[in-house]
This record gives C-alpha cells, structure tokens and sequence, in this order.
C-alpha cells in the first residue's frame, strides 16, 4: 500500500512538471504560434484518448441531430478549441493587466458594476463555451468582485498552480462540493459569484432537458437567486477580431419566492441561453464532457 501511494505521488509531481514544461514553452512562443501547438496537441491527444473522442461525436450527433460524419467534423473542431483555450489561459494567466486587456474585453460591465454598487451580490450565469477561463480573468481584471465554483484535480501539485492562475488577477476559488453556504456568504458580502452549471453533477441535481435530452443539473444558481433574491446576469463569451470578448447580458430577475416549480422555471430559462449559443456555434462548447451520463436515471428522479 506504502508503495502504491508512493508511486502514486511520483507520477503526480511527474504530470505537474509536464505542466510547467507546457506552461514554459507556450509562454515562450508568440499568442499565433502557442495556438497552432495547443491545437494540434489537443488533436493528437483526441486520436489517443479515443473513448472520450467518440463520447463528444455521439453528444453532437444527439445533440444537434445530425449524421455521425457531420459530427465528426464538429467533433475535430471541438478538440481544436480545446488546445486553444488552454493556450489562451496560460497566456493571458501570466500576463499583467496591461497585457491582458490588449487580448480582452468585456462588454456591459455597467450592468452588474451598477447592480454590485448597491452592496448587493450577483449571481454570474457561465459555461463551458469558447474559452470561459480567460472570462473569469477577464471580469476579475476589470475590477469586478468575484468568486467562482471550481472542481478540485486529483493531482494536488496541479491543481494549486490551476488555482493560483485563476486567481492572477483576483477573485477567490470556492471548490464545488456543497458550496451553498459559501456562496450565500459571499453573495450577502455583496460579490459576484460565476458558476458553471452545464455539466453532469451528482450533488445538488435535479434533471431538465438540455439539447432535447435529460440531464442533471445542478439547481445552484437558481436556488440561491430564488433564496437571496438576486438576479443573474449571463455572460457570453466569443472570439472577435483577434480578441477574447465576453459580454455581460441584462439580467435575469428573479421570478417570485423559493418553490419548486419557481427552481425548474428559472433552471430552464439558464439552460436556454446555453442551448441558444451552442446551436450557434457548436465547435465551442465542451462537447467532450459526457453530459448526459446520468440520463437513465430521469424516469426514476421523476417518479420520486
């Protein structure tokens, strides 16, 4: 047992130091030549973990309703954006704010600055679309007070270095295992806090559909909307003119007290603005994640 946590420890410091390595070498090239590498990485890598490249084709061919070569061709353009946003992040997590708002931008920054002003906190309504880490970068950089829901990596050396580039500009990593009262805090201490709420969760999960399939949904942002009575204020992000733009739309008010049926209404308006972008652009959302692995499990939930 000694030696198996010993050999499991070793490969974790190895894996972290292929990190750096990483990190190194795509803060030493320029932003063009760091993306090319990034994406052509994420592609080979895609021809290597093959389970989880045919779990992405068969999203989008559920998803989008489309043939499995159509799916295909999204798929290789999924795995692409996947090596790019990992560039960007590194990039635009090691640069200053100077630099960064060079590569950035962020839209509608009134609406939640003007709604935070009150010493009320806001709830930040995001995904895994386009590159939602630089986002985060993005709206902690133009002096928004935030905090944001993150899942921890197993490998600890790892995951202490993800964390301290997410919160290079500012802001604070609240892990996402029950973070209800963590949030409320926060929220009450008048910050924003993003959450990430289109993957398959186990805790805090009801099923709605999403893409025209059941999926379990975390219940997060609306319960503490309908608990706190705060609005939520969705941010698309997009790629433009060699910029990384993320805009904060009008916000989503809450639509009366804390019911059940209040909870799966304000869940469902959330899941359509995700449903909206990805049939817009689906080569940008994070197909790979095998959202919909608890699918089986709706008819029971609903019987409960």
């Amino acid at each position: 047992m000694e030696l198996k946590h010993v050999l499991s420890k070793t490969w974790d410091f190895i894996e972290y130091l292929l990190l750096l390595l990483l990190i190194l070498l795509i803060r030493l090239l320029s932003w063009n030549s760091a993306i090319v590498l990034a994406k052509n990485l994420s592609k080979f890598t895609s021809k290597i973990i093959t389970k989880r490249y045919l779990i992405s084709v068969d999203n989008i061919e559920k998803g989008l309703k489309i043939s499995n070569s159509e799916a295909r061709k999204i798929a290789d353009k999924v795995w692409e954006n996947m090596g790019q946003l990992m560039a960007e992040f590194i990039k635009c997590a090691h640069y200053n704010k100077k630099q960064l708002l060079q590569r950035t931008e962020l839209v509608g920054k009134e609406k939640i600055e003007k709604h935070l002003a009150e010493g009320k906190g806001a709830l930040i309504h995001a995904g895994h679309f386009t590159n939602w880490e630089v986002m985060g970068l993005t709206i902690s950089a133009n002096g928004i007070d935030k905090a944001a829901i993150a899942k921890r990596t197993s490998n600890r050396f790892v995951d202490k270095k993800i964390i301290s580039m997410r919160e290079h500009f500012g802001g604070k990593i609240l892990y996402n295992r029950n973070p209800f009262f963590s949030c409320v805090k926060a929220l009450k201490q008048g910050k924003a806090i993003g959450i990430l709420m289109d993957q398959s969760v186990s805790h805090g999960s009801v099923f709605a559909p999403f893409m025209g399939r059941m999926a379990a949904t975390s219940s997060l942002t609306a319960l503490l909307s309908l608990k706190l009575q705060i609005p939520v204020f969705p941010v698309k992000v997009i790629r433009k003119d060699g910029k990384i733009i993320s805009e904060i739309l009008d916000p989503i008010q809450p639509i009366g007290s804390y019911t059940q049926k209040n909870m799966m209404k304000t869940i469902t308006t959330l899941n359509s603005y995700y449903e909206t972008w990805i049939k817009e652009d689906p080569t940008s959302w994070f197909w790979l994640h095998n959202r919909w692995k608890r699918e089986h499990e709706a008819k029971k939930y609903e019987k409960n």
